[in-house]
């Protein structure tokens, strides 16, 4: 069971549909969003393949294996970004990957 459905479902309830941002794409080595992403924001992340998320403050958030949180392949997982954190730093595992990120309002 994936482990953000009924998250998600409780949240679209109450707060409407998913916004997408944008796709944060890495092909070799780490890659920071260069879309907004307004601070105080829920979000829903979704990568192509596993790696690791790491919100921060400026476009110079550096994400690595021991400082990033992992995420699987298609997974689905909601960040809460605080302010002022207004960039994710995404890195893959290995080779080239996407992530998908979503506002949810």
């Amino acid at each position: 069971m994936d482990r953000f459905l009924d998250v998600l479902k409780t949240i679209h309830a109450l707060n409407g549909s998913p916004e997408y941002l944008g796709t944060i794409s890495a092909s070799s080595g780490a890659a920071v969003n260069s879309f907004t992403i307004p601070a105080g924001t829920l979000l829903m992340l979704q990568p192509t393949a596993a790696g690791y998320v790491l919100p921060g403050s400026a476009n110079t958030v550096t994400v690595t294996a021991l400082n990033g949180v992992k995420l699987d392949a298609d997974e689905k997982f909601p960040l809460f970004l605080r302010t002022p954190e207004a960039f994710l730093a995404w890195l893959p595992v290995s080779g080239a990957a996407d992530l998908k990120v979503w506002r949810l309002h």
